[in-house]
Formats: structure tokens, C-alpha cells, sequence
């Protein structure tokens, strides 16, 4: 599997200039922002995702212990 990208990687991207038939530079910036800002929001949604499903693993993990007591 390939490795994923991560902010900083598209962060850090440069892309050669051409003379002819080449991207607007200030295209592919605005869009890169636009991924990056994306990445980083989806990357706070994740790990608030993971968080919680340690505090419901945790809970769990705390009801069958009060299961198997009673």
C-alpha cells in the first residue's frame, strides 16, 4: 500500500515551472491551501473520533466488570 500523504507533505510540495502549457501558480497554491486546510480538519476530526472510542472502550470495559460482579 502507499504511503499516505500528510499535511506537511502537501505542504511542502513544489512544482516545477514549464514554459509552455504549464498550471497558474497561483491556482495550484490556492488549491493546495485549500488541501491542506481540509487535511488538517479531517485530522482533528480523527483524532477526536479516536478519543471518544478509547472513553467508550474504557466505559465497556467498566460495565462488564460491574456485569460479572453481580
Amino acid at each position: 500500500m502507499p504511503e499516505l500523504l500528510t499535511v506537511k507533505d502537501v505542504e511542502l510540495k513544489v512544482f516545477k515551472r514549464v514554459m509552455f502549457r504549464g498550471y497558474s501558480v497561483q491556482d495550484v497554491e490556492e488549491f493546495l491551501e485549500q488541501v491542506v486546510r481540509t487535511f488538517d480538519s479531517y485530522d482533528i476530526r480523527h483524532s477526536e473520533q479516536q478519543r471518544r472510542i478509547h472513553e467508550l472502550e474504557a466505559a465497556l470495559k467498566r460495565h462488564e466488570v460491574m456485569k460479572n460482579t453481580i
